[in-house]
């Protein structure tokens, strides 16, 4: 499977805090999705933390030590992202940009001049450019906000595959390398990805069912208050979102603006070429 997750048992998921209700402690659907999540793909794993980086932690005071080398976070935001994600990814780009994009390398020293030149560009304009001429590529990068230090992953489709890239050789804490994989890319047909979305959803829906179900017959931990009526309300509509997902695809780019600024950018400076 290319997206996996595991969830943690009940009893070990922190409840929330709510200052406003006298720090009254509670639990929801989201809440209930604390677990890990990682990505197997082409025999990387793009969000596996690396040894160095989790003996690094170990030594820091108060330190825990997770059972599995990923993030520690709700594996509802990793779909959500994900899903809010997938409309650009299967807007497959023009060839010509599909082509600029081919190298990794040289595409990435492209967009560090591109930056450069909108940090030092006098032009009132320039950001609005360098916005135009990069926005679609952005729209396609898996930011995982949430994390305090994110790998760089993109994704993107041509007519019949999806691209995954990753490159998080420069990722480093206190001169450690954060990330196991280091850089990769693999490409897959696109009915194939689409599948493991769709496989993603299918299998977190049918878990967090399970649990609500559970929780249901019986809550164990009677000091964190739990909405039953919310938490299965919250399970019908999180079965929905996946095929609205998919059903989606972003077409809001004028592809003629986008190679316009990005030949502004070019003949400005010279070595952006």
């Amino acid at each position: 499977m290319l997206f996996n997750f595991r969830l943690k048992p009940t009893d070990k998921i922190a409840p929330w805090s709510t200052p406003s209700r006298n720090n009254s402690l509670s639990l929801h659907w989201f809440g209930l999705t604390d677990g890990w999540f990682w990505i197997d793909i082409g025999g990387q794993q793009p969000f596996r933390y690396s040894q160095e980086i989790l003996n690094h932690w170990a030594q820091e005071p108060q330190a825990t030590i997770s059972p599995l080398p990923f993030d520690d976070y709700q594996v509802t935001r990793y779909w959500e992202d994900l899903l809010e994600l997938v409309p650009s990814i299967l807007d497959p780009l023009p060839s010509d940009l599909a082509t600029r994009v081919s190298d990794a390398d040289a595409w990435g020293q492209w967009r560090e001049r591109a930056a450069e030149w909108r940090e030092t560009s006098e032009d009132e304009t320039s950001w609005e450019t360098y916005e135009t001429a990069l926005q679609w590529w952005f729209s396609r990068t898996w930011s995982n906000g949430h994390l305090r230090i994110p790998p760089k992953i993109w994704l993107w489709s041509t007519d019949d595959q999806v691209h995954i890239r990753w490159d998080c050789r420069d990722i480093l804490q206190d001169g450690v390398l954060v990330w196991d994989a280091k850089h990769g890319e693999v490409a897959m047909p696109k009915r194939d990805f689409i599948h493991e979305v769709q496989s993603f959803g299918a299998r977190l829906i049918d878990t967090m069912a399970t649990r609500v179900d559970e929780i249901k017959k019986h809550w164990a931990r009677p000091e964190i208050a739990i909405d039953i009526h919310s938490l299965e309300q919250e399970q019908d509509y999180r079965a929905t979102i996946c095929e609205n997902a998919l059903g989606r695809i972003h077409r809001d780019y004028e592809w003629d603006d986008v190679r316009a600024a990005i030949a502004r950018m070019e003949a400005e400076i010279e070595y952006l070429k």
